[in-house]
């Protein structure tokens, strides 16, 4: 692309924003609070469950309607529903009647993550529901958005068949919510506000408020001006905003490619500054590959590497003729999905396995025991009611690593200064 499209491209787009400005003062004041609060999809995930946990007199009347809606045979008795639960966005799990509903939500179409439903199901599974009783609905804003093979194996769909559901907030979501304020009670003066609250902020997410059709017809006509359209043939039309579409197109992929440059650079601005911090109060750290390799630099290399992190050596504990240190991993999967490890690496030997979950359990610290590792429960890292720990390049956290870097090392910090001082206790005892 040319650099005087760029600009015009550019132009355009401060002129259509500046109009939109100006429509909106002329249009009656409009509050909705979770308007403003930008609110993420775990926000999303805690209303929704929020509210299908409504019951009254022993009757989850707002669950049963919404089962109505995605079209299943479920009745609720007993139901339990968690939100980042095992990971899970939303996880109706219902014993007495003897099934379980996985929810993923995509509202604001985040990347599916490598054999997320697989794990979720298997998670389930381990809860005591039966395979056959488990249902997976995939949550996106308009039903466009389709689940990866890498998160559901061809296998995993075929196995679910129809209890694996696609549902979104136009066609199930919406209507549902609209029909929730006739089965509450006249009390329930909060919870009614509340629901035309999110009503209002889902209308509003699908552009289907009167004021954006307002602006779109308004916006129609500004448009038509810029690109010369009013005398223009159905077909000059169709081709002068198709190219002009494909140019907006390519600069937006531009704008994204410079927009992740900069998150990931908040990342390893991230790692930086957690590295210094534990340096400066508990000296020697040493950034790691692969736990057992020392790196002498920090450049974009190294923090790519697909097990990149920082060990403490100052406290060295041996079991077996196994060197154990406390340390730090991004765990990277096919180079998009970093989960944050503190804890130690237990070359996959079960005596060391075992002495290292007591230490943990001893130190009253939640755990994790997957693979060769034994670490600091990923839970434990929360930041604005996030687990930030579960994957640290999720691209919805980015503005919390790149407006508040200090405020998000800080929680780091104070979780693995936990486990450290923990790990000094334990192996200064055992010399």
């Amino acid at each position: 692309m040319k650099a005087q499209d760029i600009k015009h491209n550019l132009e355009i787009a401060k002129r259509i924003s500046d109009k939109i400005a100006e429509i909106k003062k002329s249009l009656p004041y409009h509050l909705n609070i979770i308007d403003e609060l930008h609110i993420n999809e775990n926000a999303h995930s805690r209303i929704l469950s929020k509210l299908l946990l409504y019951e009254e007199d022993g009757r989850y009347i707002f669950l049963e309607k919404f089962f109505e809606y995605c079209d299943v045979p479920l009745k609720p008795e007993k139901p339990e529903i968690t939100t980042e639960k095992h990971r899970i966005d939303i996880l109706i799990m219902d014993k007495a009647s003897d099934y379980a509903v996985i929810i993923e939500n995509k509202v604001n179409y985040a990347g599916d993550q490598s054999e997320q439903i697989k794990r979720y199901f298997e998670k389930v599974k381990q809860n005591g529901i039966v395979p056959e009783n488990i249902y997976v609905f995939y949550l996106t804003r308009w039903g466009h958005k389709t689940v990866s093979k890498d998160s559901l194996p061809d296998e995993l769909k075929k196995q679910l068949a129809d209890k694996y559901i696609p549902i979104n907030f136009n066609r199930q979501i919406l209507p549902w919510l609209n029909t929730l304020t006739g089965f509450c009670r006249y009390k329930d003066t909060q919870l009614i506000a509340a629901i035309h609250q999110y009503t209002d902020f889902i209308i509003g997410l699908l552009n289907q408020r009167n004021d954006t059709k307002k602006i779109y017809n308004i916006m129609k006509k500004e448009i038509e001006k810029i690109l010369e359209l009013q005398d223009k043939n159905n077909i000059e039309k169709y081709q002068i905003i198709n190219k002009k579409f494909e140019e907006i197109t390519n600069l937006q992929g531009y704008l994204d490619s410079m927009k992740n440059e900069l998150a990931n650079n908040a990342r390893k601005a991230f790692i930086k500054k957690l590295y210094n911090k534990l340096n400066e109060h508990y000296p020697d750290w040493e950034y790691r590959s692969a736990v057992i390799n020392k790196i002498s630099l920090f450049d974009d290399e190294a923090f790519d590497r697909p097990y990149f992190g920082m060990a403490y050596t100052r406290q060295v504990k041996k079991i077996d003729d196994k060197e154990l240190v406390l340390s730090i991993e991004l765990q990277n999967d096919k180079g998009n999905w970093k989960s944050f490890l503190c804890g130690v690496f237990i070359y996959g030997e079960q005596p060391i396995r075992e002495k290292i979950e007591k230490f943990f359990d001893d130190a009253g610290l939640i755990k994790e025991s997957v693979g060769y590792w034994v670490y600091l429960h990923r839970s434990s890292y929360v930041f604005d009611d996030t687990n930030i720990g579960y994957n640290v390049n999720d691209p919805k956290w980015d503005q919390y690593f790149i407006e508040k870097t200090d405020e998000v090392v800080d929680v780091f910090y104070n979780q693995v200064v936990r486990v450290l001082e923990a790990w000094q206790k334990y192996v200064k005892e055992q010399e």
